[in-house]
């Protein structure tokens, strides 16, 4: 037992065999417990994860299965190193291992978080795929960059001096690019908000209409009735009123006639219920209402209200076109006469 404790207390390098012996067994305990969690409660949580039908535990699974072996090799041997005396130099060359290592790692997760998401607005056939891969591209270099930044600062660099430069050269950059950045902060909103997406029919600002052919980084670009293309910047297309036609789930419609005014009241009465069978008539229709509106110059007028369950246009004109046809049809078959603008004299002998 004498010799046992002389050799454990034998000192190399400030520390003693013994405290070398509880490291190295420090050392093998935590390496296999994360061993342990990796290969027995993780694979029980992949089984798990198969089971459901969200993919987010797919992701987060996935996201557990980028750490490597040797990241779980430096973790143990950082925990081992816990109970020893070390010199300055190597707890600097320890500490900048573990931050380029785990940097490399963060940034790896946050490409791969970032990814699922656009992966999750490309299966969207109306996103815009083309602008989302400059997404990816401007997103990889905005936290590399940081990356790169974040371990020059923990190595010692004095990067102050550097990052006062570039603000001040980012403020000169922002005002001259202003338009251009915040179009590109729009077209984020877009993504997130989705007020519109492409093949809507939209209407900015009640004056641009058409068809969205292409959301981009900077514009949008729309395909009007007439023909033509119409660029609009982001910028613009959130500082006017958006009417998406394209989310309608049914049409209103308004509509007026009138009478002669020799319109006996007897067939006033009949009126609202020949519009109203003449509505129903037809097939995605919900008739809402039909009242004597006022008294015109030449005309007794009436106004009915609708409802079509398809908000289509085409299918709106045509299903109006049958409607006013009925309407016409049952006014003439109970002999009463539409209005138009006339003007009685009266000659006095």
């Amino acid at each position: 037992m004498e010799k046992i404790s002389y050799i454990l207390s034998l000192s190399y390098f400030s520390n003693t065999v013994g405290a070398y012996i509880f490291s190295a067994v420090s050392f093998i305990f935590v390496l296999w417990l994360l061993y342990f969690f990796r290969k027995v409660i993780f694979r029980k949580l992949e089984k798990l994860a198969e089971r459901t039908e969200t993919d987010l535990d797919d992701l987060a699974i996935k996201l557990i299965k980028k750490i490597k072996n040797p990241e779980y090799q430096i973790i143990a041997f950082y925990f081992a190193l816990k109970s020893l005396n070390r010199a300055p130099s190597f707890d600097y060359a320890l500490k900048m291992v573990l931050i380029v290592v785990f940097t490399y790692r963060f940034l790896t997760i946050a490409e791969e978080i970032f990814s699922y998401w656009l992966g999750k607005l490309q299966k969207d056939k109306q996103s815009p795929v083309a602008a989302l891969g400059s997404v990816k591209i401007i997103f990889r270099i905005i936290i590399w960059l940081v990356a790169i930044l974040f371990v020059l600062h923990n190595a010692g660099a004095k990067i102050g001096a550097l990052l006062t430069s570039l603000g001040i050269g980012g403020v000169a950059v922002a005002l001259a690019a202003q338009t251009i950045l915040g179009d590109i902060f729009n077209f984020f909103v877009i993504l997130l908000d989705k007020p519109f997406a492409k093949g809507d029919f939209i209407v900015l600002g009640g004056n641009i209409s058409g068809t969205v052919e292409e959301i981009g980084l900077k514009s949008v670009k729309i395909r009007s009735l007439a023909g033509e293309l119409i660029t609009v910047t982001n910028t613009k297309v959130f500082a006017d009123t958006i009417q998406n036609y394209a989310a309608m789930k049914e049409r209103r419609v308004l509509a007026s006639l009138g009478v002669v005014y020799n319109t006996s009241s007897e067939k006033l009465k009949k009126i609202p219920q020949i519009i109203k069978e003449s509505v129903e008539k037809f097939s995605n229709t919900r008739f809402d209402r039909a009242n004597m509106s006022k008294f015109g110059l030449y005309s007794i007028d009436f106004e009915f209200v609708y409802y079509l369950t398809n908000p289509d246009y085409a299918f709106y004109m045509a299903c109006h076109e049958n409607i006013l046809n009925e309407i016409l049809s049952r006014f003439r078959s109970e002999g009463i006469e539409f209005a138009y603008p006339t003007q009685t004299l009266f000659v006095q002998k």
